[in-house]
């Protein structure tokens, strides 16, 4: 566990390096995928200011689920269809 967190941890430094915000965006993205919460929570915010909103979308479902559905809401909320 220690090497995996240090693994991680190095894994977000490069990605902070990254200079486009999508690019940045996706690495934080996959960073989260695999960090515990509440880190993960910190990176997927991270991701959607950076870059497209549908980015972190994928693995915000599969920590926080009823958020995505509280986005969903919001986003179609004059969607009669």
């Amino acid at each position: 566990p220690e090497r995996a967190r240090a693994l991680a941890t190095d894994a977000e430094q490069i990605a902070r390096t990254i200079t486009d915000p999508d690019r940045q965006a996706q690495a934080l993205t996959r960073v989260a995928k695999v960090v515990s919460l509440p880190r993960a929570g910190h990176l997927l915010g991270e991701a959607f200011a950076l870059g497209s909103w549908l980015t972190p979308l994928p693995v915000l479902a599969t920590i926080h689920p009823q958020e995505v559905i509280r986005i969903a809401d919001a986003v179609y909320a004059d969607d009669r269809s």
